[in-house]
């Protein structure tokens, strides 16, 4: 006879039967619904949501401790230099990151309140504020008010020998008002156009962003694509550009509504003018390693 066995046989003669304190009876030590039980605190069919959970003195504790351990921990950003790595502080994130990462919230807050939320939720999230294409700030949003959804797969293909990038960028429709008994006109911001984009381009044959844009013509479907400035980071020494680095990038996508030839003269580039409307607002990538 096992220890076990020898509780359970002295219970069962007792009439007594293991018991949680919310009066759900178990049949033995060997009831998987007790071993539930112990292993979770939870009886069979019920749920601990987080709050529940984070009134248990030990838990908050321990949460606690780890978020707070995490938001103490330093996040610099790094660069080679000369054979070393020393702190990248000209980097635009280097002072979010590492001091401030929004207008309300030391680094430290944010950092504790994103594994908090990692902790008791699974994952954190924050949203990236940026003006142009500079980020400035990141704004931390409540797990449980993000639906997460996987999009297909899908590639942004690069616009390239572009003479003239021409405008674009959002454009809000303006709505008036005359009030004619007061003589004044009221104005109110309406809805938001992303924008169109006029390019000029190169006319080369066999140029892969040329043969897709002859497709999107045809087709009536939005496709994706990215232009880059010709600001990349270069070597000092021999002026090229640093290996896997890019310029910045502006992301978007649009239907192609017209590919015109220009042809010119006897002795131009042959070019097309693109008109690319867009359908939503273009995402502006700062310029740096891929």
């Amino acid at each position: 006879m096992g220890l076990f066995d020898f509780f359970r046989t002295s219970r069962a003669q007792g009439g007594q039967r293991p018991q949680a304190s919310g009066g759900q009876l178990f049949t033995g030590l060997d009831d998987p619904s007790l071993l539930e039980f112990l292993r979770t605190g939870a009886l069979s069919g019920t749920t601990v949501s987080v709050d529940e959970a984070l009134r248990n003195s030990a838990v908050f504790r321990c949460v606690d401790l780890v978020s707070s351990s995490i938001g103490m921990l330093p996040i610099f950003l790094m660069r080679r230099e000369a054979g070393s790595v020393v702190k990248n502080e000209a980097h635009p994130l280097f002072d979010l990151l590492a001091y401030q990462p929004n207008s309300w919230q030391t680094a430290f807050e944010f950092k504790q309140l994103m594994q908090t939320w990692v902790l008791v939720h699974g994952n954190a999230y924050a949203i990236i504020v940026r003006t142009g294409a500079k980020i400035t700030q990141f704004i931390p949003v409540d797990p449980c008010r993000v639906m997460v959804r996987q999009m297909t797969a899908d590639t942004y293909l690069r616009v390239g020998k572009v003479e003239n990038f021409g405008e674009f960028g959002d454009e809000a429709e303006v709505i008036k008002f005359n009030a004619t008994d007061e003589g004044k006109v009221y104005k109110a911001k309406g809805i938001v156009d992303p924008g169109a984009m006029q390019l000029t381009i190169a006319d080369i044959e066999d140029d892969p962003a040329r043969e897709r844009l002859e497709a999107a013509m045809i087709d009536p479907n939005a496709y994706n694509f990215y232009l880059e400035k010709n600001d990349v980071d270069r070597d000092a020494t021999t002026g090229l550009p640093l290996a896997g680095h890019h310029g910045t990038r502006f992301y978007f996508r649009a239907l192609v509504t017209s590919t015109r030839r220009v042809p010119g003269g006897s002795s131009d580039t042959w070019k097309r003018t693109l008109k690319l409307e867009l359908v939503e607002s273009y995402t502006p990538v700062p310029k740096g390693s891929s």
